[in-house]
């Protein structure tokens, strides 16, 4: 029998930002990743206190470009950060699977503290205006 190995390399997508030690420095310096929403679609939303994940082309930021249209159609934002920070996380391990036995025996393990707040209302519409067999 094979031994087990364990990898860990680290990666995150937050409100403080893209990356492990991005996020680290902001948090040891005390930023703050909520802010304030504006904008009319905001207008009823009783809490205008909201921790956004930035979004941009800077390294510490998630750029959105990165997936193609028709990735977006197929998985909400919270899958797309779970995949930036998995990817961030390989490469912090060193582990690069190059075959499918290497590739069968990798894993990640993705803690979220809430999935995205637009995939949950858009959910609940679809049930209210068709079924929840639409899903």
């Amino acid at each position: 029998m094979s031994r087990r190995v364990v990898i860990t390399g680290l990666g995150t997508v937050s409100p403080l930002g893209v990356g492990v030690k991005y996020c680290w420095e902001a948090l040891l310096s005390g930023v703050s990743g909520t802010t304030n929403l504006k904008g009319s679609e905001y207008e009823k939303v009783p809490s205008k206190v909201a921790a956004l994940v930035p979004t941009g082309t800077e390294s510490h930021q998630f750029d959105v470009s990165k997936f193609s249209s028709a990735e977006w159609r197929q998985m909400t934002k919270s899958i797309a950060y779970g995949l930036v920070a998995s990817k961030e996380a390989m490469d912090d391990s060193q582990w690069y699977p190059n075959t499918d036995e290497d590739r069968a025996a990798t894993g990640v393990t993705i803690g979220v503290g809430m999935i995205d707040l637009e995939d949950v209302y858009t959910t609940g519409r679809y049930t209210i205006m068709f079924s929840y067999f639409y899903m």
